[in-house]
């Protein structure tokens, strides 16, 4: 086995093809299997972190962010970079990168609670077991991959108090895209405390937002609420839907969003 090196190509000339002597003619690069070994072709990965560092980065640049756990290009420009995901990474998904769903039991007994998130601030810790990303993050990472992430929008849960009657919980909705998002409007309603319309003209890397109009959404044994939020961001329209409820002898969260182009 042979293993070329390349530090640095300055030109070359006409089409390139690996492991194909016939290029397609529409690529001026095309990666193919051998026959005999079949591989995939491993592009770049990088943390957030290192994507931002990036400087200057071109139009169309593509990654694959470690974090976010998705493939991503700059859709922006090199001085004004727009990093999207091209779907929205692992989990219940459809292939087009449309739709998340996760659904989950967390196991009360080993949660801590949170004062109620009630308009914005920087996101919960993904380390404290107080929310679900970071109840997953120490009980179950295998399931951090179905959280609802579009774009850089993740969708959480911070839990206010526990036990079968009266259970409260924060829905919020986190920019971890690694940059402000700009343009961000936001209507939620919820089937207990009304409508609302929030206009954010950037919501900042890092950050949340509340998305119910009372700042938390009850259920029990007997009774629920749901709670759910449009929003607007650059012209693309997010659709999210947050549904708990006690049964089973356990909690049930729901968390679902859809992206309209």
């Amino acid at each position: 086995m042979s293993i070329i090196l390349l530090t640095s190509i300055s030109h070359i000339s006409a089409q390139t093809g690996v492991n194909t002597a016939s290029p397609d003619a529409s690529a001026n690069l095309h990666v193919a299997n051998n026959g005999t070994s079949i591989r995939g072709t491993l592009l770049n990965p990088i943390t957030t972190a290192q994507r931002n560092s990036i400087s200057l980065p071109a139009t169309g640049l593509l990654v694959y962010d470690t974090d976010l756990k998705c493939l991503m290009s700059n859709n922006g420009t090199p001085s004004s970079p727009n990093w999207a995901c091209t779907s929205s990474g692992g989990g219940s998904t459809n292939s087009d990168g449309t739709f998340k769903h996760l659904f989950y039991q967390p196991d009360y007994t080993t949660m801590t609670t949170s004062t109620a998130f009630t308009t914005t601030g920087a996101k919960p810790s993904e380390t404290v077991n107080s929310n679900i990303v970071g109840y997953l993050t120490n009980n179950d990472p295998s399931k951090l991959s179905d959280v609802p992430v579009i774009d850089g929008i993740r969708m959480n849960v911070v839990f206010y108090n526990k036990g079968t009657s009266g259970t409260l919980m924060s829905p919020i909705i986190e920019n971890i895209s690694g940059a402000a998002i700009n343009d961000f409007v936001l209507y939620n309603q919820s089937t207990v405390s009304g409508t609302k319309r929030v206009a954010y003209s950037a919501l900042a890397n890092g950050s949340y937002v509340n998305v119910d109009p009372d700042g938390i959404v009850y259920y029990d044994t007997s009774t629920f609420e749901t709670c759910s939020a449009v929003i607007n961001r650059n012209g693309k329209m997010y659709r999210c839907t947050w549904w708990g409820y006690y049964g089973n002898s356990t909690h049930n969260i729901h968390m679902t969003m859809e992206v309209f182009d």
